[in-house]
């Protein structure tokens, strides 16, 4: 008989027990890097546990969208919105419109081996095509009890930016969801050589958001400096 023990890794629990991301990684260090991300990049942004209840606070939350999350039906839409959002796939970024206040959002989900234990997400943006069609959004502020000229207000405050631009922040998006993952699994291989590689082929294509380095570098040294540990 071997005297062996043979002790499971994060992953393996993952299979037979319930764990969240705030298991392994502070609510503080997500804040910090979800607001550097958003603040550089120019998006909204929040983590959400998989059933879309948020993990962190706001981060550049547009006027239009803090005025819909006010009212009751607009706040139970926009928690919805982030759970299917968040939650579609774990093999890239879902982008699409919110299913509250109609703006672009995108979402990726953050993993311990098999187990969806985090969502990250980011928009409240426009195309500019979408920035010219507002009546479907005016009839959203009526349905939800929204003031008019308050909603219509904070709709000419709303971001307009380039498709492709958001679809690459988007990417950028995954890759980071990808490095939080293996940072809560505590593996002892280091991927994030391997993952800054991958956010240089998206930034590759899209340079104006070349900023992401100092973000994801910033990320790396926080967490070998305990700023991202429980």
């Amino acid at each position: 008989m071997s005297d062996t023990i043979n002790i499971p890794t994060v992953s393996e629990i993952a299979t037979f027990v319930p764990l969240e991301i705030t298991d392994f990684l502070s609510i503080s260090g997500l804040q910090a890097v979800q607001d550097d991300f958003a603040r550089r990049v120019g998006v909204a942004s929040i983590m959400t546990y998989p059933n879309g209840l948020p993990i962190t606070k706001p981060s550049n939350f547009s006027r239009l969208c803090q005025l819909i999350r006010k009212t009751k039906k607009g706040e139970a839409n926009c928690i919805n919105s982030d759970k299917i959002i968040g939650s579609s796939t774990r093999d890239g970024a879902t982008i699409q419109p919110c299913k509250s206040g109609g703006l672009w959002d995108s979402g990726v989900r953050i993993h311990i081996g098999q187990m969806h234990i985090a969502s990250w997400l980011i928009g409240q943006v426009m195309n500019a095509e979408q920035a010219t069609k507002i009546d479907k959004m005016m009839y959203y502020a009526r349905d939800i009890g929204v003031n008019i000229d308050d909603f219509s207000a904070a709709i000419a405050q709303v971001t307009v930016m380039d498709e492709d631009k958001f679809t690459a922040i988007s990417n950028a998006l995954f890759v980071f969801a990808k490095q939080l993952g293996h940072f809560a699994e505590h593996l002892v291989a280091d991927n994030s050589g391997l993952y800054r590689t991958e956010l240089g082929n998206i930034i590759a294509k899209q340079p104006n958001i070349s900023v992401l380095y100092e973000v994801w570098d910033r990320m790396i040294e926080d967490y070998h400096h305990g700023k991202l540990s429980v």
